[in-house]
Formats: structure tokens, sequence, C-alpha cells
């Protein structure tokens, strides 16, 4: 009966978002708000909204500055409307940044020599158990494994690449034991 006493969280939120530079910002740098949750009944002013997303670059100093500026978008929607905004960052992982001498990046390189496999030395702004393991100092290089349609409802590995992975994995192994020896 009186939804104009109420500030609705949601169309904070979509204020928020419609602010932020989402998708690709520039070449090493990402961002996507993927989730978005709040509200209890259609009848109901939603007090509180949850917003779930993302910020990635190859350059910390470019992460740092998308989640700013998407801190900042939330704050200037709460500020317009009256709201207020509870925002919690968490970094998740370091990039990766491997010499191409290191000696991962080494036996992978030779590993798919000794196979055939033509490697391509690249960064992403990807994130695996690589990224958390290279932020404690042991150094482990990511490897691509030949998906297509990567995060897209649609992402999918043909039977080749896997076989070819599998093969891969067992040369790393041999390369490594070999260079150990």
């Amino acid at each position: 009966m009186a939804p104009e006493q109420g500030i609705n969280a949601i169309v904070v939120a979509s204020h928020a978002i419609s602010g932020m530079q989402v998708g690709r910002i520039d070449k090493e740098t990402t961002s996507n708000v993927g989730l978005i949750s709040g509200g209890v009944a259609t009848n109901i002013v939603p007090e509180q909204t949850n917003i779930k997303g993302e910020a990635r670059s190859i350059s910390p100093v470019k992460a740092k500055a998308q989640v700013d500026h998407m801190v900042e978008e939330i704050n200037k929607a709460a500020e317009k409307f009256g709201a207020t905004a509870a925002i919690d960052v968490e970094k998740e992982y370091d990039p990766i940044n491997l010499a191409p001498d290191s000696l991962p990046v080494r036996i992978a390189l030779q590993a798919a020599g000794n196979i055939g496999i033509k490697p391509f030395l690249g960064q992403t702004g990807g994130g695996s158990d690589a990224n958390i393991f290279n932020g404690q100092g042991i150094a482990c290089a990511n490897l691509g494994i030949g998906m297509s349609k990567v995060h897209t409802t649609e992402e999918f590995i043909s039977e080749e690449n896997l076989v070819a992975n599998a093969q891969f994995m067992v040369e790393i192994i041999n390369t490594a034991q070999a260079i150990k020896e």
C-alpha cells in the first residue's frame, strides 16, 4: 500500500550494475556481475539485494582499479537512493608470472616438443590452482587443455583433445623425471 516508503534494493543494485564497466575492459582485464538475488515476494519492496561479481587482470594494478570502479558504482547508487551498501571485496588469487626459462615452463615446452605439440606461451585472466600455488611461492605452469566456448553454456572439450591432454601429462612426468635424474 505504500511502496514509496521503502527503498527498493533491487533498483539500487540495478543502477549500480548499469554504471559498471563489465565484460572485456582491456586486453588484460575482464569484469563480470554473475549473481544477483534479493526480495521475498512480488508485493514487498525488497530491503536487501546481494550482488556477486568479479574483476580479473594480469595486472594487479588494473585489477584493483576495476574493483575500485565497481565499488564506487555501488556506493554512488546507494547514495542516490538513500540506501546503505555493505561491500566485501575478497582477493582470490594472484596472477601467474613465470619466466619462459623457469623450470615448469621448460619442462612443459620440452614435453610438448617431444610429442609434437606446438606450444604457445601467453597469459590469460583465468584462475586455477596454479595461481594459488604460485601465490604461495611454488612455481607452477597453467596449461591449456583445448576447451572450446569456455565459460559459456556450450563449453566442451573434444575427445581428441582429451586424449592429447593425457598423453601430454604422461610426457610431462617423463620429462620431469629425466631432468631430475
